[in-house]
């Protein structure tokens, strides 16, 4: 029993120590070709399994497929910030290693993140997780990178959503404003980007 733990242990260790080092060298493509971008809000729509980061002009500037609550374990709507940040975190609950971790909630009972390894990868798109926001893992790290403590996020479901788009330079995208103040409007009573 003991030798089994001692494995176990030494597992985790390695683990975190690999993240730890990935962490360290792996940059964001976008950073190293311009300028950082600013994120100011996160949406998260449940009912198309998107993720939209947002610059402090409404504009979008990351955006990623997602893997949230399969049946069962759902991911609550709602409004939340980023409470604390981990380059790598371990559950528990589910014992699994964490890549990028970026809790929502203050007990951090859910999250963004991504996992090791990349089996799960053919889930994103889809309802897979244990409740958490899983993203594929140079996603999160990337999200992770721009995203700061306090960051404001919205978890919504809604079928019909259609953010429209409009163009802002080369290779740049926005989200209407107004049809994103009228949203939070009509599910917060918070028109604030």
């Amino acid at each position: 029993m003991q030798s089994r733990f001692r494995l176990t242990s030494f597992v985790v260790c390695v683990a975190f120590a690999a993240l730890t080092a990935l962490a360290l060298i792996a940059a964001p493509a976008s950073a190293a070709e311009g300028a950082k971008p600013e994120v100011a809000r996160i949406i998260i729509n449940l009912a198309t399994q998107r993720l939209y980061a947002l610059d402090f002009d409404g504009f979008v500037v990351l955006e990623y497929p997602v893997s949230t609550g399969k049946a069962g374990y759902g991911t609550p709507t709602g409004s939340y910030k980023v409470h604390t940040k981990s380059v790598a975190a371990f559950s528990r609950k589910y014992s699994a290693t964490m890549t990028h971790w970026m809790a929502i909630t203050g007990d951090g009972s859910y999250g963004m993140h991504g996992l090791l390894g990349r089996s799960y990868y053919r889930l994103i798109g889809r309802p897979a997780s244990h409740g958490c926001i899983r993203l594929r893992r140079e996603d999160a790290a990337e999200l992770f990178e721009y995203v700061k403590i306090g960051t404001p996020v919205d978890i919504v479901r809604i079928d019909n959503l259609e953010l429209p788009v409009a163009e802002k330079g080369i290779g740049q995208q926005a989200l209407d404003r107004k049809q994103i103040s009228d949203t939070l409007e009509q599910l917060y009573g918070d028109q604030s980007l």
